[in-house]
């Protein structure tokens, strides 16, 4: 039996991309992590929809926007338990703010929301 020259080629590239678009239908091929919402840098979940309290994620990608978003933090609040200054940009990343804002580390900000969210 002769097989066609292209076949085992044709084949392979089929195999390649196959394996691809299954990885990435089934979630474990992920090119843009900000595409995905099931790993959003802050997640919350009401333990009491009553207290507004909430379980909350902060990583060097989240900004402040998302922070109070997720908390109902006032900004002016955050900023002042934090140590930032008051005009801080509420987009900018934790990460961000490290380099620009001397002395900051971004576990101020974790510390801040802890504290502000136990009250």
């Amino acid at each position: 039996m002769k097989v066609n020259k292209w076949f085992l080629p044709i084949a392979g590239i089929i195999l390649l991309f196959g394996v691809i678009g299954l990885a990435q239908i089934t979630g474990y091929w992920v090119t843009n992590q900000r595409a995905e919402s099931s790993t959003s840098s802050v997640s919350t979940t009401p333990t009491s929809p009553a207290d507004g309290s909430a379980d909350i994620t902060i990583t060097g990608q989240t900004t402040l926007r998302q922070i109070i978003d997720a908390t109902g933090i006032p900004l002016a609040t955050l900023l002042a338990e934090a140590g930032l200054p008051a005009d801080t940009d509420p987009e900018a990343t934790l990460r961000s703010l490290k380099d620009l804002v001397p002395g900051f580390e971004p576990s101020s900000v974790r510390d801040a929301v802890a504290r502000l969210t136990s009250r």
